[in-house]
């Protein structure tokens, strides 16, 4: 036998035994692994486990026990143990979907090395769609909307349908209020017929910014009893109210204070329907519902306050001032200060009026009025004429406060002044000269 036969014969006997009994390693993991993933499909916890681990054990440079126990935790959304398998997994060997489940455990755990993975990945497979959306995913998710067409574009060059890509920039020209473009993004999701819940909400948001009430109607509708179901109520009441439905309008609010009976948004929007379209007899329901849930917002109880003076219910309007007064003791409005004079409540009024700020020449004349008045019924007459005398000083042309100086010249046994008033105001007004001469001059 030749010298090289003889070497030919020593290395089969030496190699093929090793061969076979790889072969035989390899068919062990295979099956081993298969039991791992029919049990991670099952979401067997305890058989899966039990698999990874005899697997981990019989070879740890393998990726794939790891990244089926990645996908195990991942389907039952404990991003941050997924996480932990999945950053084992791309230390042992990494692909395209390997690398897009990586980095959204990144993205779901708030991984502060998210944005880094992610842009590396992107050198890497510039054309892949869902790692692409998982930048844009994360846009949407930190309220990044100027930041949507970097990534839409991109998206759209390779997938001219894509869903996302659409309803991205749909919500992002509705943040730019540009509707009508919004609108167009918009109608292209419909041909998917999405039952996803904030779609109904941008649509809704969209035709509403159009002013297309019954579209908007349509959307808000789908998302009551859901976690929009506030906004729903806002929406549509706005749809009603602007739409002009007041029957429609009326039974939603109703049910909107019925279910949010602490949100002061909705007495707002029924004060703000109740003094637009006049129906003040609605007034005294607002009230009662106010009362009942024992409810208080400046704005709102301010405007009750001034509507129900409007209207001369003085004894309502009252009441909703001294509640703000009672908890800020620097608030003021003219409104409130009429109130209590009308009421005869002189005392909170003058501490009222006290708060007046006098920037402009009707403040002016406003204080030195009704602080004439209110010291004139507090008895208190000198005090009163100095407030009138000074207000005929800078407006000698209020005849009501010409009349109240004569007045109180006369309780005052101011004889001159009252002559010398009555004589100054002859030629601007000669009729009320003559009456105040006949009614005070002897």
């Amino acid at each position: 036998m030749s010298g090289k036969r003889i070497i030919l014969k020593f290395i089969f006997l030496i190699f093929i035994p090793l061969y076979i009994h790889s072969t035989q390693f390899t068919d062990f993991f295979l099956n081993i692994l298969d039991s791992l993933e029919i049990y991670v499909e099952k979401n067997d916890s305890l058989k899966s486990l039990k698999f990874f681990y005899v697997l981990k054990d019989f070879d740890s440079t393998r990726y794939e026990p790891y990244y089926l126990m990645g996908k195990y935790y991942y389907n039952k959304s404990d991003y941050k143990k997924a996480k932990e398998f999945f950053n084992k997994t791309v230390s042992l060997y990494q692909n395209e979907d390997i690398t897009y489940l990586y980095i959204k455990m990144l993205l779901l755990t708030d991984d502060t090395t998210f944005l880094k993975t992610l842009n590396n990945a992107l050198i890497k497979y510039p054309a892949s769609l869902k790692i692409l959306k998982l930048k844009l995913l994360f846009f949407d998710k930190n309220n990044m909307i100027d930041s949507f067409p970097s990534i839409t574009d991109k998206i759209i060059v390779i997938d001219a349908n894509d869903y996302e890509a659409y309803f991205a920039m749909a919500k992002y020209y509705l943040s730019k209020k540009n509707y009508n473009l919004a609108q167009n993004y918009f109608e292209k999701l419909q041909k998917k017929n999405s039952i996803d819940k904030e779609y109904f909400l941008i649509g809704g948001e969209i035709y509403n910014g159009l002013n297309d009430y019954d579209k908007s109607i349509k959307y808000f509708d789908k998302l009551f009893n859901t976690e929009y179901d506030y906004i729903s109520y806002i929406r549509n009441l706005d749809n009603y109210f602007f739409k002009s439905n007041d029957d429609s309008f009326k039974i939603l609010i109703s049910k909107a204070l019925d279910r949010y009976p602490d949100s002061t948004e909705f007495y707002k929007k029924f004060f703000s329907y109740i003094v637009t379209k006049k129906e003040y007899q609605l007034l005294s329901s607002l009230d009662e519902k106010i009362e009942k849930n024992n409810l208080f917002q400046v704005d709102l109880f301010e405007n009750m306050g001034k509507e129900f003076f409007k209207i001369d219910s003085y004894e309502f309007s009252k009441k909703y001032f001294k509640t703000i007064f009672q908890k800020d003791k620097n608030y003021f409005s003219k409104e409130a200060v009429q109130t209590f004079i009308l009421t005869e409540d002189y005392d909170l009024s003058e501490k009222i009026i006290s708060n007046m700020n006098l920037k402009t020449f009707l403040d002016s004349t406003f204080f030195y009025k009704f602080k004439g008045i209110i010291k004139y019924n507090n008895s208190q007459l000198d005090s009163a004429e100095t407030y009138f005398e000074k207000l005929f000083i800078i407006n000698d042309t209020d005849t009501t406060n010409i009349k109240l100086l004569a007045l109180i010249f006369s309780k005052n046994k101011e004889y001159t002044k009252l002559n010398d008033l009555i004589e100054s105001i002859k030629e601007k007004f000669p009729e009320l000269s003559e009456r105040l001469k006949g009614k005070y001059i002897q």
